[in-house]
């Protein structure tokens, strides 16, 4: 199964890339913090998204050398906009597991980082090239099969985190020391304390897709809710557990990287809103 990279006129023909390719999605969503607590988001729209993908190659000498000669070709390489067309099926997901695996993307290489000779395969290059998207084939999202009892939104059947959670409290309460020791502490209550957490994902193609199809799509800069199965402590011990915590979503970019067969890892960090004891 190959890939074919069209430029003007010019197709380009690679095997598929290795695993580990990371698909970013840049947010037009900005959030200031604000006081006492949380944050303010302003949304852009959909529309101003931006999708890259950093995807490294291992082609032949032929093949790298034909890579390399668009590159350095103003008239065929540098600014210019092609395609990249998948075959059915391909299992290669250039701009993120909601957007497919087939079809024919609209794409500009915007950097090219040529490496050296391999030792194994002998006479073989690795290249890694990075695209940034500019149209994409329709896709339909695929029947979601569950994995876990995590629920974020309207997403259920979510692994929980294998690596578990790394929550982040920060208490709106501070002490300074005098000279002598003599303590004085401002406090701005627990009204003001702080919850972040991160959740670095781990799922199949299936719940991968839903997951971020419905961050971007409908999440945004609103609201989401998320359940854990119980004793999950998302946000540590203090924060609850097992109830419907709502947060804010605050990734202004999402890295998704393609790490094997079927297995795709995102980090989604959330805000909580609601502190519940």
């Amino acid at each position: 199964m190959s890939i074919t990279f069209t430029m003007q006129g010019n197709n380009y023909t690679f095997d598929e890339p290795e695993y580990g390719y990371t698909s970013s999605v840049a947010l037009a969503i900005h959030r200031a913090p604000v006081l006492p607590r949380g944050y303010a988001p302003w949304d852009d729209g959909s529309s101003f998204d931006v999708r890259t993908c950093n995807v490294t190659f291992i082609m032949n000498a032929t093949d790298a050398n034909s890579l390399l000669g668009v590159w350095k070709d103003a008239d065929k390489g540098r600014g210019v906009t092609g395609s990249l067309v998948l075959p059915s099926a391909s299992g290669f997901y250039p701009f993120g597991p909601d957007y497919g695996d087939a079809g024919t993307f609209g794409v500009r290489m915007i950097d090219l980082e040529p490496g050296p000779p391999l030792e194994e395969p002998w006479l073989y290059f690795r290249n890694t090239i990075r695209f940034v998207m500019t149209s994409h084939p329709a896709y339909g999202l695929p029947t979601q099969q569950a994995e876990g009892d995590l629920t974020i939104g309207a997403v259920s059947g979510l692994r929980y985190p294998p690596e578990f959670t790394s929550p982040e409290i920060r208490y709106a309460v501070a002490t300074v020391l005098t000279r002598n020791g003599t303590p004085y502490t401002v406090d701005r209550l627990p009204s003001s304390d702080v919850y972040e957490t991160t959740l670095n994902m781990v799922l199949r193609q299936n719940k991968a897709a839903a997951l971020l199809n419905h961050l971007v799509a409908t999440v945004r800069a609103n609201n989401v809710t998320i359940t854990d199965g119980g004793n999950g402590y998302l946000f540590g011990r203090s924060a609850g557990q097992g109830a419907a915590l709502t947060c804010q979503w605050v990734n202004e970019v999402v890295n998704v990287r393609h790490r094997r067969f079927d297995e795709f890892e995102m980090p989604l960090t959330f805000y909580l809103t609601t502190v519940v004891s």
